[in-house]
Protein backbone atom coordinates (compact mmCIF):
# COMPACT_ATOMS: atom_id res chain seq x y z
CA UNK A 1 0.00 0.00 0.00
CA UNK A 2 2.93 2.20 0.86
CA UNK A 3 4.62 1.78 -2.76
CA UNK A 4 1.00 2.97 -4.39
CA UNK A 5 0.40 6.29 -2.65
CA UNK A 6 4.29 7.40 -2.85
CA UNK A 7 3.40 6.71 -6.84
CA UNK A 8 0.40 9.18 -6.77
CA UNK A 9 2.60 11.33 -4.71
CA UNK A 10 5.25 11.11 -7.48
CA UNK A 11 2.26 11.11 -10.47
CA UNK A 12 -0.64 12.16 -9.61
CA UNK A 13 -3.89 10.84 -11.95
CA UNK A 14 -7.23 11.30 -11.81
CA UNK A 15 -9.15 8.41 -9.65
CA UNK A 16 -10.67 6.75 -13.09
CA UNK A 17 -7.70 5.88 -14.10
CA UNK A 18 -6.06 4.41 -10.90
CA UNK A 19 -9.01 2.33 -10.84
CA UNK A 20 -8.70 1.31 -14.70
CA UNK A 21 -5.18 0.29 -13.72
CA UNK A 22 -5.36 -1.19 -10.87
CA UNK A 23 -3.25 -4.38 -11.93
CA UNK A 24 -6.04 -6.48 -10.70
CA UNK A 25 -6.40 -10.10 -12.51
CA UNK A 26 -9.28 -12.59 -12.45
CA UNK A 27 -8.28 -16.21 -11.30
CA UNK A 28 -8.36 -17.33 -14.53
CA UNK A 29 -5.59 -14.90 -15.66
CA UNK A 30 -3.61 -15.66 -12.87
CA UNK A 31 -3.71 -19.19 -13.20
CA UNK A 32 -2.99 -19.32 -17.14
CA UNK A 33 -0.34 -17.18 -17.38
CA UNK A 34 2.45 -18.39 -14.65
CA UNK A 35 4.57 -20.96 -15.43
CA UNK A 36 7.13 -23.44 -13.30
CA UNK A 37 10.40 -22.04 -12.59
CA UNK A 38 11.36 -25.68 -12.18
CA UNK A 39 11.46 -26.72 -15.75
CA UNK A 40 13.46 -23.54 -17.38
CA UNK A 41 17.58 -23.94 -17.95
CA UNK A 42 19.58 -21.28 -16.00
CA UNK A 43 21.58 -18.95 -18.51
CA UNK A 44 25.21 -19.77 -17.96
CA UNK A 45 26.75 -16.45 -19.41
CA UNK A 46 25.85 -13.22 -21.06
CA UNK A 47 25.34 -13.24 -24.66
CA UNK A 48 27.87 -11.66 -26.85
CA UNK A 49 24.86 -10.21 -29.49
CA UNK A 50 21.67 -11.00 -30.57
CA UNK A 51 19.96 -11.13 -33.51
CA UNK A 52 17.24 -8.99 -32.34
CA UNK A 53 17.03 -5.72 -34.57
CA UNK A 54 15.18 -2.75 -33.30
CA UNK A 55 13.01 -0.72 -35.41
CA UNK A 56 14.72 2.00 -37.12
CA UNK A 57 15.00 5.56 -34.85
CA UNK A 58 13.14 3.77 -31.52
CA UNK A 59 15.80 2.35 -28.98
CA UNK A 60 19.53 3.23 -29.36
CA UNK A 61 22.41 2.76 -26.69
CA UNK A 62 22.19 5.16 -23.98
CA UNK A 63 24.49 8.26 -23.45
CA UNK A 64 24.37 7.02 -19.57
CA UNK A 65 26.00 4.52 -18.46
CA UNK A 66 25.68 2.69 -15.45
CA UNK A 67 28.63 1.93 -12.76
CA UNK A 68 29.23 -0.56 -11.64
CA UNK A 69 29.00 -2.68 -15.10
CA UNK A 70 27.72 -5.89 -13.58
CA UNK A 71 26.12 -6.53 -10.18
CA UNK A 72 27.37 -9.77 -9.03
CA UNK A 73 24.63 -11.88 -6.55
CA UNK A 74 24.85 -14.87 -4.12
CA UNK A 75 22.24 -17.61 -5.16
CA UNK A 76 20.45 -16.87 -1.15
CA UNK A 77 20.09 -13.21 -2.39
CA UNK A 78 21.27 -10.01 -1.11
CA UNK A 79 20.78 -6.04 -2.02
CA UNK A 80 23.23 -4.30 -4.44
CA UNK A 81 23.32 -0.31 -6.07
CA UNK A 82 24.13 0.90 -9.38
CA UNK A 83 24.63 4.71 -9.99
CA UNK A 84 23.64 6.02 -12.95
CA UNK A 85 25.44 9.47 -13.64
CA UNK A 86 23.97 12.33 -16.41
CA UNK A 87 27.00 13.72 -18.33
CA UNK A 88 24.67 15.15 -20.46
CA UNK A 89 23.36 18.55 -20.65
CA UNK A 90 19.71 17.45 -21.01
CA UNK A 91 17.35 16.66 -18.15
CA UNK A 92 16.77 12.71 -18.72
CA UNK A 93 14.14 10.48 -17.61
CA UNK A 94 14.54 6.63 -16.97
CA UNK A 95 12.78 3.74 -16.30
CA UNK A 96 14.39 0.30 -14.78
CA UNK A 97 12.95 -3.13 -15.62
CA UNK A 98 14.54 -6.54 -15.07
CA UNK A 99 14.64 -10.10 -16.96
CA UNK A 100 13.15 -11.80 -14.19
CA UNK A 101 10.41 -9.66 -12.19
CA UNK A 102 10.35 -12.29 -9.60
CA UNK A 103 13.26 -12.56 -8.71
CA UNK A 104 14.66 -8.93 -8.67
CA UNK A 105 12.75 -5.77 -7.21
CA UNK A 106 14.23 -2.15 -7.76
CA UNK A 107 13.89 1.09 -6.17
CA UNK A 108 13.19 3.39 -7.67
CA UNK A 109 11.68 2.30 -11.00
CA UNK A 110 10.94 5.61 -12.71
CA UNK A 111 12.74 8.98 -11.94
CA UNK A 112 14.92 11.81 -13.88
CA UNK A 113 18.19 12.27 -13.57
CA UNK A 114 18.95 15.76 -13.64
CA UNK A 115 22.16 17.18 -15.62
CA UNK A 116 24.97 16.64 -14.01
CA UNK A 117 23.83 14.74 -11.67
CA UNK A 118 23.60 11.04 -10.37
CA UNK A 119 20.57 8.33 -9.16
CA UNK A 120 21.33 5.52 -7.26
CA UNK A 121 18.73 2.62 -7.93
CA UNK A 122 18.72 -0.14 -5.09
CA UNK A 123 18.17 -4.05 -6.52
CA UNK A 124 17.09 -6.47 -4.58
CA UNK A 125 17.65 -10.25 -5.30
CA UNK A 126 15.56 -13.03 -3.84
CA UNK A 127 16.48 -16.37 -2.99
CA UNK A 128 16.48 -18.40 -6.73
CA UNK A 129 19.12 -20.41 -9.10
CA UNK A 130 22.43 -19.48 -10.18
CA UNK A 131 21.35 -17.78 -12.84
CA UNK A 132 22.27 -14.41 -15.31
CA UNK A 133 19.95 -11.79 -15.82
CA UNK A 134 19.77 -8.54 -16.94
CA UNK A 135 18.65 -4.72 -15.60
CA UNK A 136 17.80 -2.68 -18.35
CA UNK A 137 17.55 1.42 -18.24
CA UNK A 138 15.64 3.16 -20.40
CA UNK A 139 16.11 6.58 -20.70
CA UNK A 140 14.51 9.49 -22.94
CA UNK A 141 15.32 13.23 -22.75
CA UNK A 142 12.83 15.36 -21.07
CA UNK A 143 11.47 18.59 -20.15
CA UNK A 144 12.65 20.59 -17.08
CA UNK A 145 8.69 20.87 -16.50
CA UNK A 146 8.43 17.14 -16.79
CA UNK A 147 6.82 16.01 -13.27
CA UNK A 148 6.00 12.39 -13.92
CA UNK A 149 8.38 10.06 -15.25
CA UNK A 150 5.57 7.16 -15.62
CA UNK A 151 4.03 9.05 -17.52
CA UNK A 152 6.70 9.88 -20.21
CA UNK A 153 7.28 6.49 -20.95
CA UNK A 154 3.26 5.56 -21.45
CA UNK A 155 3.46 7.59 -24.47
CA UNK A 156 5.93 6.41 -26.88
CA UNK A 157 9.04 8.39 -26.67
CA UNK A 158 12.78 8.04 -28.35
CA UNK A 159 14.15 5.97 -26.08
CA UNK A 160 17.90 5.22 -25.20
CA UNK A 161 19.10 1.58 -23.68
CA UNK A 162 21.41 0.85 -20.99
CA UNK A 163 22.08 -3.09 -19.83
CA UNK A 164 23.54 -4.19 -16.65
CA UNK A 165 24.26 -8.32 -15.96
CA UNK A 166 23.02 -9.51 -12.76
CA UNK A 167 25.31 -12.39 -12.04
CA UNK A 168 24.29 -14.99 -9.30
CA UNK A 169 27.34 -17.76 -9.19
Amino acid sequence: MKRKKQRNAICPSNSSDASSKSGKRSRKQKSSGSGSLSGEKALKAVPNSSNYKFPEGQIKPSTLRATPNKLPFAPTGGVQTVTIPNSTKSRKAFKVKTSDNLLYRVNPVFGFVEPGQNVSIDVLRHNGVEKTDHLIVLTSDTTPEAQCAKAIFETDPARELTVVPLVAH
